[in-house]
């Protein structure tokens, strides 16, 4: 779980190790899948910051994430 907790905030931007061109902070994906995670090791403080983020993320979207991956959407 903490692997991927880092690759999606590296993805978003907060871990400091990409470029700047190379994140994409908004990305409902990575929101998604870091929510998850922090919700999975019982995170308080944070966790309602990146909910805030995902909600945004979603409602710009076509479809909500209900998944950190399109194919793990589909299966769902």
């Amino acid at each position: 779980m903490a692997e991927s907790e880092a690759v999606f905030r590296e993805d978003l931007g907060l871990g400091g190790q990409l470029s700047r061109a190379t994140v994409h902070p908004d990305n409902v994906w990575a929101l998604k899948g870091l929510y998850d995670c922090l919700v999975a090791r019982n995170e308080t403080h944070e966790v309602i910051s990146v909910k805030q983020r995902l909600d945004l993320a979603n409602a710009r979207a076509d479809k909500a994430a209900g998944a950190p991956c399109f194919c793990a959407q589909a299966a769902m």
